[in-house]
């Protein structure tokens, strides 16, 4: 399933931080929580920087839904957000809660099944791949076959597609042979395969390929913006970032462009109303307006989630607070 992944609701949230262990906090019970490495061990701390649980595993994974994934050598389980063990680690492979009330997938002997918040299996282990469920679907794979199923293991969808994408806004990405559409939830397609490579849906718009062009579209496969681009990723809190002869700027949800291209690169879009950018080699952050509010400086740099970003410096790492200041670190990871 791995062609896929760029699709997958996962890779849009992949867009706002560096990596699943080291860049996104969670929230947890009305209180922010970040996973912090020290001595090879992830533990937790609050945007104040005060520890909430000590270093003690191997990965973290985002918190979503009262769960996060965590692994101990090499078995993953399940902690809550003050770091306490709520599902042994136990498999050799799991997701997260990505949908309140579904459950996450594990694997187990080489198969790959489903839990509740509780750890009990509720869909045997039976599949070769699978996702966690979007919009009330997981997509699995099973003998080279790509179908969609229920939260109760009842297969839903099942047809013969090549790369195929979890579901996001009620439409999933499909590709048939070399072209991608989208499928509705009924396993109809809603936008029949003509496109070169395509994004999920977010904020009603899709990102999609057509001559070698990068544009957006809307749920009936309709021009949502006229312009077409060099490249563009999803829109996140109204603004899109598209790439403009080799520069990188930001439209509204119109199309107009609000931050004119002028960076090397971006780290997906606007997270807590600041957007990490490049600019001479060096990330920092600018606000919705197009201000460069964090003086390019960073080596990396991650988005803002609980008031906090990852940042690197050389071989050491922290998190910086929305004035740049530094809340915890600089410290080799």
């Amino acid at each position: 399933m791995g062609p896929a992944a760029r699709c997958t609701l996962a890779f849009v949230l992949c867009l706002l931080a560096t990596s699943p262990s080291s860049a996104q906090g969670f929230a947890h019970e009305g209180r922010c929580v970040i996973p912090v490495r020290l001595s090879g061990k992830y533990g937790l701390i609050d945007p104040r920087g005060k520890q909430v649980a000590p270093p003690q595993f191997d990965e973290v994974g985002a918190l979503v839904n009262g769960r996060a994934v965590v692994a101990i050598g090499d078995r993953w389980g399940y902690i809550d957000g003050s770091g306490a063990i709520v599902i042994a680690p136990q498999f050799s492979g799991a997701t997260p809660f990505y949908e309140a009330g579904s459950p996450a997938a594990v694997k187990v002997s080489g198969k790959w099944g489903f839990i509740d918040a509780d750890g009990t299996i509720v869909i045997p282990p039976q599949f070769d791949d699978a996702e966690a469920f979007y919009d009330g679907l997981a997509l699995v794979e099973r003998n080279r076959r790509m179908m969609y199923i229920d939260v109760g293991g009842h297969v839903v969808i099942d047809r013969q597609f090549d790369t195929a994408s979890g579901f996001s806004e009620g439409l999933a990405a499909v590709r048939v042979g070399e072209r991608w559409g989208y499928i509705d939830k009924r396993g109809n397609y809603a936008i029949e395969p003509q496109f070169e490579d395509a994004f999920l849906f977010t904020q009603g718009t899709a990102v999609v390929q057509a001559g070698g062009r990068w544009t957006f579209i809307d749920a009936h496969g309709a021009p949502r913006i006229a312009q077409q681009f060099d490249f563009a990723l999803p829109f996140f809190d109204d603004r899109a970032a598209v790439r403009i002869k080799m520069k990188w700027g930001f439209i509204d949800t119109a199309g107009n462009m609000i931050i004119a291209p002028q960076f090397e690169e971006v780290l997906g879009g606007f997270s807590e109303g600041l957007a990490a950018v490049k600019a001479e080699g060096r990330w920092g952050y600018v606000d919705a307006g197009g201000r460069m509010v964090i003086a390019p400086y960073f080596d990396e740099a991650s988005s803002f989630f609980c008031g906090l970003a990852l940042v690197k410096i050389g071989p050491q790492r922290g998190y910086i607070d929305q004035e740049g200041h530094f809340v915890w670190g600089l410290a080799e990871w």
